[in-house]
C-alpha cells in the first residue's frame, strides 16, 4: 500500500473550478510550501441530508494546516485545531499504515491525550484516537459533488 506522499504524486491533475478568494490563499500557500490539493473521500460517514453533506465519491480541496506537519503533536498544537469543522485527518494506525479520513474534531481530552471524532452520517458512533495516531491535518475548503462545487 503506498504512503499518502506516493499516492498524491500519482493521483493525476483534475480541473476544478477555484474562487478568487481561495485562489489569493493558494498564492499564499505556494509562498509558504504548503500543502494544497484535491483528495477523493471514500466512504459515506460524512453524508447526510444536510448541505455540508461530504458524500462518498465526492472530492475536497484541502490544505494542510500551518504548524501541524511535523508529527509531534503536542497539546498547546491539539488545542489550535478547529472544532466542529470537517477537516481531512490522515491517520497512522498501530500496524503503521496510513489512513485518511474525514471527520470532524468534536472534543479534545488534553488529560487524555486523544481526539473524539466525528461524523455527519448519524449511523456512525463517534470514535477517540490518541493524538499520536495523527500524522497529517487539512482544512476542507470546497466539496465537489457530482460535478458541483459547494463551499464549506
Amino acid at each position: 500500500m503506498k504512503t499518502f506522499n506516493e499516492a498524491i504524486k500519482t493521483c493525476g491533475n483534475i480541473t476544478v473550478n477555484i474562487p478568487k478568494d481561495l485562489k489569493v490563499k493558494i498564492e499564499n500557500w505556494n509562498k509558504e510550501n504548503t500543502f494544497y490539493g484535491v483528495v477523493n473521500v471514500v466512504g459515506d460517514s460524512m453524508t447526510c441530508k444536510e448541505n455540508n453533506s461530504i458524500p462518498n465519491r465526492s472530492k475536497i480541496f484541502v490544505s494542510e494546516l500551518v504548524g501541524f506537519s511535523d508529527n509531534l503533536y503536542t497539546t498547546n498544537k491539539v488545542l489550535l485545531m478547529p472544532i466542529n469543522k470537517p477537516l481531512a485527518i490522515l491517520l497512522v494506525n498501530k500496524n503503521g499504515k496510513e489512513q485518511m479520513i474525514c471527520k470532524t474534531i468534536s472534543f479534545i481530552d488534553c488529560v487524555n491525550n486523544t481526539l473524539c471524532l466525528r461524523s455527519y452520517n448519524e449511523n456512525y458512533n463517534d470514535v477517540i484516537i490518541p493524538f499520536s495516531m495523527v500524522k497529517r491535518v487539512f482544512e476542507i475548503h470546497q466539496v465537489y459533488k457530482n460535478d458541483s462545487v459547494v463551499l464549506n
